[in-house]
């Protein structure tokens, strides 16, 4: 399931709602077609359903919510939600988008319930309710409910925004918005649970526990970002680093897996028109990550050992290559690098060096490719496209420490994708069309790079 989408080429993995019951892990995703264009653009989604036992086999399952008949809650589509378990019964909450008589569109809350995660039955009380007054009707969805076990109460969570108090004021101003329920049927509106009041709104909003930290986690323009507390309910601050990844891994939420471990799921956008100066469309492949938890509770990723894509014996094994750039900027190319590969070195800058890396599916010429470039000075790692025109593939990790020292680099390179982790804890991905060179570059800018324990392994096809 690492970096899958539904075979036809009409239809993708949108919104991510990963859920483990105790013996499998459960992923439901919005099934979309045509880049959230159908029914008029209000979506048409359905919610999809795969499981598996050990993340390396998965089982599809048939829809777990569709859309509805016409005149239904839910004719135009299942929008994103979450599933809580109570009392051996599976409860999920979703919204759906209502249009008025005038074209006014209105989100509004539902539920359904399962015994069995596979088969559901959708309330006959849908919809449960919709955006309270002060709220905007058309910014009300994404909920999450959880139960706090000291008090027994339910809590939801749901995308919403404010308009603006004046004009001058410009923007949608987003909320978190919070209700309370003693039953999951009735529920109460509470006010906001984080007023965070700027645009855009917080979307597909999560809240879980994990080795001591209660965690409150939502995207803002596709990023996702977290509070950190010692209560369910706060008090919120945030994390040291309070953003995980970048906006290419689209509103990834979490659910745990075995042995006290967390994983992350999102999706990578496809481009408009399959190339890289194309804007991101909503929906594409699903992406999967391991999250890495410090002493204080801030939050890392890296990619997950047992979804690594099978490969063959390595092509390239423990080469060592020293660039030398004390008088210019020094290259080095190596020869038949297959398109679709798993790549793996430590690079070791001497002290001072400028910016260095990896030129990924590069021409004889290094006239085009893809650019994997480290700057110590700023801490930051960038993957682009080369040459880069300003409106092309570019991808950014922020805030890492040691790049002047030395890095683990591990780049998985399949179909229009390139993924890369550094140093188990931060991983940045691309949607990377044009370029598919059969050569793998090196480069530095100043000084002395090495690059040790270089190995190429071609993934396999598997049929």
């Amino acid at each position: 399931m690492q970096y899958w989408k539904p075979e036809s080429e009409e239809e993708f993995a949108g919104d991510m709602m990963p859920l483990w019951d105790g013996k499998r892990f459960h992923l439901f995703y919005l099934l979309d077609r045509h880049h959230h264009a159908e029914q008029g653009g209000l979506g048409g989604h359905q919610w999809a359903h795969a499981s598996t036992s050990d993340l390396v086999r998965w089982e599809h399952h048939p829809l777990a919510l569709s859309i509805g008949e016409p005149g239904s809650v839910d004719q135009h589509g299942i929008c994103t939600g979450s599933i809580l378990e109570h009392d051996g019964v599976y409860h999920a909450f979703y919204a759906t988008r209502i249009k008025g008589t005038e074209g006014a569109v209105s989100e509004v809350i539902c539920r359904a319930v399962s015994s069995d995660l596979i088969h559901f039955e959708k309330s006959p009380d849908n919809p449960l309710f919709g955006a309270p007054a002060g709220l905007d009707p058309r910014n009300h969805r994404d909920p999450c409910v959880f139960r706090d076990a000291g008090t027994g109460t339910f809590h939801m969570l749901v995308t919403a925004s404010r308009p603006p108090a004046t004009p001058e004021e410009g923007g949608e101003r987003g909320v978190l918005a919070h209700y309370t329920s003693e039953d999951l049927k009735e529920w109460r509106y509470q006010g906001p649970f984080l007023p965070l009041d700027k645009d855009p709104t917080p979307e597909c909003p999560e809240h879980f526990f994990w080795n001591g930290w209660w965690y409150l986690v939502y995207s803002q323009g596709a990023r996702m970002q977290y509070h950190l507390s010692r209560g369910p309910l706060g008090p919120w601050h945030r994390a040291r680093r309070d953003e995980i990844e970048g906006p290419n891994l689209s509103v990834p939420r979490t659910a745990s897996w075995t042995d006290g471990r967390r994983l992350a799921v999102g999706f990578l956008p496809w481009r408009e028109g399959s190339r890289d100066a194309g804007g991101p469309v909503y929906a594409g492949s699903t992406v999967f990550r391991e999250l890495v938890q410090d002493a204080d509770g801030t939050l890392a990723t890296r990619f997950v050992p047992e979804m690594m894509p099978p490969t063959s014996p390595p092509i390239l094994q423990g080469d060592a290559v020293l660039l030398d750039a004390r008088h210019g900027p020094a290259t080095a190319l190596l020869l038949n690098a297959p398109a679709d590969a798993l790549v793996t070195c430590r690079l070791i800058p001497q002290a001072g060096a400028g910016e260095y890396g990896l030129l990924l599916r590069t021409d004889a010429d290094q006239a085009t490719g893809y650019r994997l470039q480290f700057s110590p000075d700023e801490g930051r790692v960038t993957l682009r496209s080369w040459p880069d025109s300003g409106a092309e593939t570019r991808a950014v990790a922020e805030g890492i420490m040691g790049l002047e020292q030395s890095v683990s680099v591990v780049v998985c390179l399949k179909d229009s994708i390139i993924d890369v982790c550094l140093n188990d804890r931060h991983t940045l991905i691309e949607r990377c069309f044009d370029h598919r060179g059969t050569h793998l570059g090196l480069f530095a800018q100043a000084r002395e790079v090495r690059v040790e324990g270089l190995s190429i392994s071609p993934l396999l096809c598997l049929l």
